[in-house]
C-alpha cells in the first residue's frame, strides 16, 4: 500500500562471513593470475599473458559479484548503522586491490611497453614480495569475527602486530621504487619509454598501497567496536 516496499530480512550473519571470506581467497587468486600475466608478459610469451589476463578479468568480475552480495546485506541492515559505512568501504579497499591486478594486466597488453631485460627482476620481485603482503593482508582480515550487529577481531594484540608490519613492508616496497625509479632514468633508453615503463611500475607499486589501505580500514572497524 502506498508504493512502501515490505522490508528484506537481513542476510545471516554466517552469509555475510563466507562472502567475505570468498572476496579474500578472489582477490589472492586474482593477485597470482596477475603476476603470472607480468612474467609471460616480460618474457615476450604474448599468447600466454593474454590468456592469463583473461583469467584475470574474470576473476575481478567475479570479485566484483562478491563485493555486490555483501553490499546487498549491508542494505538489508546487517550491522549496526554505524559501522556499515566502515565495513563497505572496507570490501572496496579489497576489491581495489583486484582492479589494480587487473589495470597492470591491461596496461602491459594495451599499451605495450617496452620493458628492458635489466628490469624484468626487479618488477617481478616487486610483484613477489606484494603477494606475501597480501599474506599478512589475509591473516588480518582472518582474525575478524563478525557478530549479529558489530564485528571485532578475535586477537587485537596480533592484529597490531601485523598491522605495523603490513605498514612496514608497504614502505619497503616504496623504496625499491624509488631504486628501480632511479635506475630507470639513469639508463640511456629513450625518454618517452622510461615514462612508460616508469608508468608501469607505479601501477604494480599501487598494489601494496591498496593493501596498506586495506589494514587502516580494519583498525577503524575495530576501534569504533570496541566503543
Amino acid at each position: 500500500m502506498f508504493g512502501l516496499k515490505k522490508k528484506q530480512k537481513a542476510c545471516p550473519i554466517k552469509d555475510m562471513n563466507s562472502n567475505l571470506k570468498e572476496h579474500i581467497d578472489v582477490v589472492e587468486e586474482c593477485l597470482g593470475i596477475a603476476y603470472k600475466t607480468l612474467d609471460s608478459y616480460l618474457k615476450q610469451n604474448l599468447n600466454e599473458a593474454k590468456n592469463y589476463s583473461k583469467q584475470v578479468d574474470k576473476i575481478e568480475s567475479k570479485a566484483d559479484e562478491i563485493r555486490r552480495r555483501i553490499s546487498s546485506c549491508l542494505f538489508q541492515g546487517r550491522l549496526l548503522p554505524f559501522l556499515r559505512k566502515d565495513f563497505l568501504q572496507l570490501i572496496n579497499a579489497i576489491d581495489e586491490i583486484a582492479n589494480g591486478a587487473e589495470r597492470v594486466c591491461d596496461f602491459c597488453l594495451a599499451q605495450r611497453p617496452e620493458v628492458p631485460g635489466f628490469l624484468h627482476s626487479h618488477f617481478l620481485y616487486i610483484f613477489e614480495v606484494t603477494i606475501k603482503l597480501f599474506d599478512l593482508l589475509k591473516e588480518s582480515l582472518e582474525l575478524l569475527r563478525g557478530g549479529d550487529v558489530s564485528y571485532g577481531v578475535d586477537d587485537s594484540d596480533k592484529l597490531s602486530d601485523l598491522t605495523k608490519i603490513v605498514i612496514q613492508k608497504e614502505s619497503e616496497i616504496d623504496e625499491l621504487q624509488w631504486k628501480v625509479t632511479r635506475e630507470i632514468f639513469q639508463s640511456d633508453i629513450s625518454l618517452s619509454n622510461k615514462m612508460h615503463i616508469e608508468n608501469l611500475l607505479r601501477r604494480i607499486c599501487e598494489l601494496s598501497n591498496f593493501m596498506e589501505d586495506v589494514v587502516e580500514r580494519i583498525e577503524i572497524i575495530t576501534v569504533r567496536e570496541a566503543f
